[in-house]
């Protein structure tokens, strides 16, 4: 018996493809104690020596890891700013960009949370102000700018009761398929509804990465 289970345990050791107990993962070739392992696709781990032992594991491009082994978790990117309140705008034919120079580098799942509190002001009565998140790559839009990127919210709206009233706002966006390290900027536009001028202060802008 005691060969019978030294000749199965060299064959298991030796085999091109074993089952690693636990089901569902099989391990190619053999394996050293204390090497690290790579993943081949379709279920399959193998050996991939001792090299990386030494330094730290790496997610994928632009994606970083922490924790342990045998449970690294890929961190996710989260950042919180407040910027300094921008020069509003009296644009009543189109939304302007407020150049608030938010941001965010995905490093995950390339889903990410956006929260903008603030304070919204309009300085005539029974006028209103329309807010918004917007979200894009490359170049950060610059204060007074006309509307670009990607519309990230609904456009939140507002009608002031009395001349140079302010409100609490969160316009919230939730934004998906982003590229794992590419950073994205924030911003939001805002636009008078019929007149007056408006402006946001007290702002803070919130990204998570889910």
């Amino acid at each position: 018996m005691r060969r019978l289970l030294a000749v199965l345990f060299s064959l298991l050791a030796s085999s091109a493809v074993a089952q690693i107990p636990g089901g569902g993962v099989n391990q190619s070739g053999t394996v050293t104690t204390g090497d690290c392992a790579k993943w081949l696709g379709s279920g399959v781990i193998a050996d991939a020596g001792a090299a990386c032992a030494s330094g730290a594991p790496s997610g994928p491009a632009g994606g970083a890891l922490s924790g342990t082994y045998p449970n690294p978790q890929l961190s996710a990117a989260r950042t919180f700013s407040t910027p300094a309140a921008p020069t509003g705008t009296s644009s009543t034919a189109a939304p302007i960009m407020m150049g608030l120079a938010g941001s965010i580098t995905p490093a995950s799942s390339g889903k990410v949370l956006i929260s903008v509190p603030a304070q919204l002001n309009q300085t005539t009565a029974n006028d209103g102000c329309f807010i918004a998140i917007r979200t894009g790559t490359g170049a950060t839009p610059v204060n007074g700018a006309a509307a670009t990127g990607t519309v990230a919210s609904v456009a939140v709206g507002w009608f002031a009761p009395a001349a140079n009233s302010f409100a609490p706002v969160t316009p919230m966006g939730y934004v998906t398929g982003l590229a794992i390290g590419t950073p994205l900027w924030i911003d939001v536009t805002l636009q008078a509804i019929t007149g007056g001028s408006c402006s946001v202060t007290s702002v803070g802008i919130i990204a998570i990465e889910e």
